[in-house]
């Protein structure tokens, strides 16, 4: 049956070969000779000839009614029905076209793409009438992600449950929207996600150590290390160096090199799928991997039906090599690197080889039926999700028996000599391996995976509007070159203008677009580069074809992507096997048949983005006590030998740069153009590493420092530099010093809290005590002048007041920011992880003036509508913007409240007098959720120890003049116009004086004029709110506390009076003071949510 489809991954295969074994009503069989004989007697001649007398019966008999537009274009409607607007369309050619053509003009996938946007449709056809293809438009790759049913071939076979297959993937009723916007193959597309996504888990269970004492790929692939280790008569011991038997596994480093091992090696298993499952392997390689995977199989199921003997190791190494000669790329190099040296010295038994073989490619069913994987369904984007659990530990082994013990989530390993209980099944034996979480090694390396509607969304609002201006660029170029071809007189000269708009687009796309740069400067799996990627290839693919006319140019997505993965794409992580994921999640996104892998040592590093020189700073002694005079250019710049280092750098760039990866000779030319780069590079390299050193504990005098400098003495400079650092400027010198910095940066970045030493103290994001904060400033420095950056980030960002710094870098350097909050409660947008979060775009303009703030509001949402409040996050304009929180509004009327309350000149806290204990006091709590509580009495608030009731730690004090103001105090504290003010500025959990002390007050005098209404109303709630009170516990340091708990909710009925006096007074119109009353009003009011 595989034989007469084609699944290009629009849909899962495991779930086509589900939904395909549901057969259809006999009365469709019917029609399948009747259209043998249409096709017999078709006429071939013209378009019109070929659509009236083939593919319009093709397209009834799967009910659909026809109607041409254009020649290629049929417009499809439900039969029998008047409906205004189409179903679908399909987009028809002739039977000699092929569907794979994809040069200028005709690349058929782009024209169905293009109709379906241009008509507002999703799901469209393409057919030359042999073969037929569903496509959709929402796709991160669309030109090139299809299901394909061979017609011709079924009706010359009258292959009858083909034919059931076609007619059921091709009807009308699939293409018809239901009450819910959804067609069917909406709900095709959701079940085959759904599938793909309980795969995905599965597979992240057998990639690494399974709760319990399970064993998974990475135990089996680390005890097979460990099991050859144990074996060798020579092994490292940390104190000889070498030694024998079990000496060295103790070593620290050692126990680094075997999980580095293990996790290259899966990567190279992991390749070896997806690239098979793209049929890029040859046909003995896909023959004897097939072999491979039944040996596993047999192993696995010890039933005797296979070659046990088989030798999978030798078998697998036979592969490997022969992809290194076919594909290069360094995964596969014995030479690489230390851990590829080790995996090339070090063998796997088969029998651990066998379980973490099985493990890759089979996948157990709810049933527990065992089913093997589809490397076809796994998208590279799916290699994120597993690298969440795949660097947050570190290897060690056991040295007696040990409890695996799981509670609350978490994993602690007891030894039994202290206590470990040795139950079946949820214990490890002396000698075996295990993972102990190291959450600093996560955190510092950002591995937080960032899940892809995120991703998404940053990549659009950056590279994305990027590619827009280009677009529109390219048009406006090629305008008189396409109204010439428009009024050309013959054939002859719309040749010639058509080779004139060839030239120009190819150089247009050489120029302009391939020169773009896009960076993630915490790249873990390479998410965001993946996705750039995808994005800016096909935007060529989209532009190249925008003109219409027909040109020999390549316009193929796939064709395209190569050139940008290599040329576009740049990313560092300070984790090593980060950067090996990178490298694989790009490779896999742009392999073909029978060429190398993209080339990306160049663009893809290993570093501390954070900790290395500017060039500006060399010559400059950090410490010294002499006056100096401030220096206009930097020591290099100044420098001769320098600069034609730098011109030479650059040369061998834009060489690499022009070079297209055809062949392996190709690869290894730019490596060798690349270790040219690095030797010309690597005494300047070695001077910055002594000058960022100093920062870090390498004591040097700041004589012998000036000399160094002074006499570019690299020699000395390579002895003193203990540790390397990461210099932007020379590691990607023609981005920094040439271009001016990156095009696009985009990042999700390790949210971590560190102690800044000197050298932080001196960054601009200085004082926020966050590496986040001091990655979004480094992106604002490398970032070129008319870049864009996008990042994820904790809202403190917005609102935290040590994060003002970093905020102005942003205010000052930026013409728009476009920012979006996200609560953590009812839900939150990192599964598992209590965060309240920030996704902000900072675009820059050539205009000098003030930032154009937009923002969200803070949402909360339903589990199912957190896509699209991502998607949609409905910004609304603040104001012009130059220092101060972010706050977070959301429409206009939000925006015009937050404004008019900021704007007073008289503050609240002008009604409370400060340090001086006074008759009239009111007490308010300094957390809060969903209600800001104040009081004119003191909670009930008694611990287990306490003699008498205490008063909590979050209960503040404040003492006013007169019980006016107090009074004031209370009500305006207690309302929801505060409330706004406080989500709109605050971070949704502290109550801050500051915020306080900033909410503006209108109508004084008008509410003084009324303060016997204004006491009314605060008697009022203070007594619903005792009324409605209750006593509850709560355990604290170690013992139980009472308090008195308040709901607020309860007592709406007084807040909207009070809101309703308030806001004539400020003068807010009905729709604003509707805004505020009903803000949030679906989370405060729902009974299970915090009071």
């Amino acid at each position: 049956m595989p034989a007469y489809y084609h699944n290009e991954t629009l849909f899962s295969e495991i779930y086509l070969e589900e939904i395909t074994r549901q057969t259809e009503s006999a009365d469709v069989i019917a029609s399948l000779k009747v259209l043998g004989e249409y096709r017999e007697y078709a006429d071939t001649h013209s378009l019109k000839a070929w659509k009236e007398s083939y593919v319009h019966e093709v397209l009834s008999a799967l009910g659909f009614f026809a109607q041409s537009s254009s020649d290629p274009l049929t417009f499809l409607y439900p039969m029998g029905s008047s409906a205004a607007k189409p179903l679908s369309l399909c987009y028809v050619i002739l039977p000699e076209e092929n569907l794979d053509n994809t040069t200028v003009g005709r690349n058929w996938a782009e024209k169905i793409i293009r109709a379906l946007r241009e008509n507002n449709l999703q799901w469209g056809l393409l057919t030359n009438g042999r073969q037929w293809r569903i496509y959709h438009q929402d796709e991160p790759t669309p030109y090139e992600t299809y299901l394909e049913i061979d017609l011709e071939a079924i009706l010359v076979d009258k292959a009858k449950e083909a034919y059931q297959i076609f007619h059921k993937f091709m009807k009308a009723e699939n293409f018809a929207l239901q009450a819910d916007g959804k067609c069917q193959f909406d709900r095709f597309k959701q079940e085959s996600k759904d599938k793909i996504d309980y795969i995905e888990k599965e597979l992240a269970k057998a990639l690494k150590q399974r709760e319990e004492g399970g064993k998974g790929v990475l135990s089996d692939l680390c005890m097979g290390y460990v099991e050859s280790l144990r074996k060798s008569p020579v092994l490292p011991s940390p104190a000889s160096g070498r030694g024998a038997g079990g000496e060295g596994l103790d070593d620290e480093g050692l126990r680094k090199k075997i999980y580095h091992g293990a996790m290259l090696y899966m990567f190279r298993l992991l390749f070896l799928f997806y690239a098979d499952a793209r049929g890029l392997l040859s046909d003995e390689n896909h023959a004897l991997l097939a072999k491979v995977e039944g040996a596993c199989r047999a192993r696995h199921d010890g039933n005797g039906s296979g070659d046990l003997k088989f030798p999978i190791w030798d078998s697998l190494e036979h592969i490997f090599v022969d992809i290194d000669q076919t594909y290069n790329g360094g995964l596969f190099s014995p030479q690489e690197s230390e851990f590829t040296r080790f995996l090339s010295d070090t063998r796997i038994g088969d029998a651990y080889l066998a379980n973490a073989v099985f493990n890759l490619t089979t996948y157990q069913e709810k049933n527990g039926q065992e089913k093997p994987i589809s490397y076809r369904d796994m998208s590279v984007r799916h290699l994120g999700t597993l690298y969440e659990g795949l660097l947050e530990h570190k290897l060690f082994i056991a040295a007696e028996d040990t409890e695996v013990k799981v509670a609350k989530g978490k994993i602690q390993f007891i030894p039994a000599s202290q206590g470990g209980k040795l139950i079946k099944g949820h214990y490890i034996k002396e000698g075996e391996v295990y993972f102990a979480g190291d959450p600093s090694e996560r955190k510092s390396t950002g591995s937080y995976y960032t899940p892809e509607y995120i991703v998404d969304y940053i990549v659009r609002n950056t590279v994305g509007e990027k590619l827009k201006e280009l677009k529109a660029a390219f048009l406006q170029e090629q305008q008189q070159t396409l109204e010439a071809y428009q009024r050309a007189i013959d054939a002859a000269e719309r040749a010639a203008l058509a080779g004139l708009l060839e030239e120009s687009a190819g150089t247009f796309v050489r120029e302009r677009i391939l020169t773009l740069s896009v960076l993630d400067p915490a790249m873990g799996s390479g998410h965001f580069l993946v996705n750039a990627a995808n994005l800016i290839a096909n935007a060529i693919t989209e532009m190249l074809n925008e003109p219409g006319v027909e040109t020999s140019l390549e316009s193929g997505t796939g064709y395209w992507r190569r050139w940008v993965v290599e040329n576009c794409i740049f990313g560092v992580d300070l984790n090593p096997l980060a950067v090996e994921l990178a490298k694989l999640s790009l490779w896999i996104l742009s392999m073909a048949k029978k060429q190398p892998l993209s080339f990306l040592n160049h663009h893809l590093k290993c570093g501390n983005s954070l900790v290395g020189a500017r060039l500006d700073e060399i010559g400059n002694y950090p410490f010294s006590t002499a006056k100096k005079e401030f220096r206009q250019l930097n020591l290099f710049a100044q420098d001769p030998d320098f600069k034609a280092a730098v011109e030479a750098v650059i040369s061998k760039s834009r060489q690499i740069a022009r070079k297209a990866s055809s062949s392996l000779d190709d690869v290894r030319e730019k490596k060798e153009w690349l270790e040219e780069i690095d030797r010309i590079l690597d005494g300047y390299k070695a001077i910055c590493d002594v000058h960022t050193g100093l920062y870090f504990g390498n004591e040097i005098e700041e004589a012998q420092y000036a000399a160094l400098v002074h006499n570019k003495d690299f020699f000395l400079a390579r002895s003193l530099a203990p540790q390397t650092y990461f210099h932007w400027e020379l590691e990607f010198p023609e981005i920094c010093l040439s271009r001016g910095g990156f095009t696009c940066i985009t990042c999700n970045p390790p949210y971590d809290t560190f102690k800044e030493n000197g050298f932080f103290k001196k960054e601009p994001a200085a004082g926020c005590g966050n590496l986040f904060g001091h990655f979004i400033t480094r992106a604002v420095a490398l970032n070129q002048s008319q870049g864009t950056i996008g990042f994820i980030v904790p809202l403190s960002f917005a609102c935290g007041s040590s994060y003002e710094n970093v905020r102005q870098e942003i205010f000052h350097n930026y013409h728009s920011l476009f920012s979006s909050h996200y609560s953590k409660r009812p839900n939150m947008l990192f599964d598992g992880v209590q965060q309240r979060i920030t996704i902000f775009i900072a675009s820059k303009k050539e205009t000098t003036s003030a930032c154009q703030l937009y923002s969200s509001k803070l949402w909360r949402w339903k589990k199912e509508d957190q896509e699209r409040v991502v998607q949609e996050p409905n910004l609304a304009y603040v104001d012009q913007i130059g220092e101060g929180v972010i706050p977070k509004v959301g429409t206009k009327v939000g925006a015009e409240v937050y404004c008019h309350i900021k704007k007073s000149s008289r503050k609240l806290k002008d009604l409370f007098i400060r340090n001086e204990p006074s008759a009239y006091v009111a007490y308010y709590h300094n957390v809060a959720m969903y209600w800001i509580k104040a009081y004119d009495f003191i909670p009930y608030f008694k611990r287990e120890k306490d003699v008498s009731p205490a008063i909590s730690t979050k209960l503040k004090t404040l003492y006013f003049e007169n019980p006016f103001h107090k009074n004031l105090f209370l009500l305006l504290v207690n309302s929801s116009i505060f409330y706004y003010w406080w989500i709109a500025r605050g971070d949704e959990f502290d109550v801050l004086i500051s915020e306080i002390n900033e909410f503006g007050i209108h109508g004084y005098e008008t509410f003084r004029q009324n303060q016997d209404t204004v006491a009314l109303l605060v008697k009022e709630l203070m007594d619903d709110y005792q009324k409605n009170s209750a006593i509850k516990s709560t355990a604290l340091g170690g013992s139980t506390a009472y308090y008195q708990e308040f709901y607020p909710r309860q007592s709406r009925h007084i807040l909207n009076r009070m809101d309703d006096f308030i806001a004539p007074i400020y003068g807010l119109t009905e729709e604003q003071n509707r805004f505020l009353k009903e803000y949030d009003l679906v989370w405060r009011t729902d009974e299970d949510q915090e009071a």
